[in-house]
């Protein structure tokens, strides 16, 4: 709640914040669009990391692993390093790639979520019971 509160804030004040640190007009205007983009892609991480921390702890860690490692290194990585080398959006195409991948890991995390298999982990192994010491 608190982060989509202030994902909003920056949404519609981007200028303000940003005037803050500079007011070079080509910076503030590309900064404007990234800080948009990077408010949608904080409210999804906030909200991914809500279905990561309830896999996490009822002892689910592998899929959170899994989903991390995908949307980080499969996802995130490669299609920053293509939107900004090789497609006008630049500088932006880092931020579009971060926004798409907290996108898909919030999904997949939703998805996963409501498939209630995380609920079924067992965290230690059931040990087979023990025999009383009986006495001759």
């Amino acid at each position: 709640v608190i982060r989509g509160a202030a994902g909003l804030l920056l949404i519609v004040f981007p200028e303000f914040f940003i005037g803050l640190f500079s007011s070079d007009p080509e910076f503030v205007d590309t900064a404007v669009v990234w800080l948009r983009i990077q408010a949608v892609a904080g409210t999804l991480l906030g909200g991914g990391q809500v279905f990561q921390q309830s896999f996490n702890i009822a002892g689910d860690t592998l899929a959170p692993m899994l989903v991390t490692f995908m949307s980080m290194w499969v996802m995130e990585i490669p299609i920053a390093f293509v939107l900004s080398r090789w497609t006008s959006a630049e500088a932006l195409g880092i931020a579009i790639a971060i926004a798409i991948a907290m996108l898909i890991r919030f999904a997949l995390y939703g998805g996963y979520y409501f498939t209630g298999r995380w609920l079924n982990v067992d965290v230690l192994p059931q040990s087979a019971p023990v025999e009383e010491a009986r006495s001759p």
